[in-house]
């Protein structure tokens, strides 16, 4: 098997294990070497043809990245859930402190 396909496929892997496990920091840590690697695998694919094992390989990585994208995306909702949350609940608790009697907006000066 080639080199930059098997280091594609093992990084790939690799991401989506940090994903799974909510790692972040290990996920982007390895986003520059994956894509690397994937250049890497373009490049001599430019130039060489890969035999049957390594199609399978090939099609293994194609379904993990698949996958890397899918759990990202869906990381990226729960992120965006979670904000639009704190967001709501931020206007909910300036609204209620800006009509609460006493409040600072009440407040006069002696």
């Amino acid at each position: 098997m080639n080199a930059p396909l098997s280091t594609a496929l093992e990084l790939a892997e690799q991401q989506l294990v940090a994903l799974e496990l909510g790692d972040t920091d290990a996920f982007l840590q390895g986003v520059a070497a994956h894509e690397a690697a994937c250049a890497a695998l373009v490049s001599l694919l430019e130039t060489t043809s890969l035999d049957r094992e390594e199609l399978l390989v090939l099609e293994q990585l194609v379904a993990t990245n698949r996958l890397v994208s899918t759990n990202l995306a869906n990381a990226m909702d729960d992120v965006s859930r979670r904000l639009a949350a704190m967001t709501r609940g931020r206007s909910a608790t300036s609204a209620y402190l800006s009509s609460a009697p006493g409040s600072i907006s009440g407040l006069r000066e002696a």
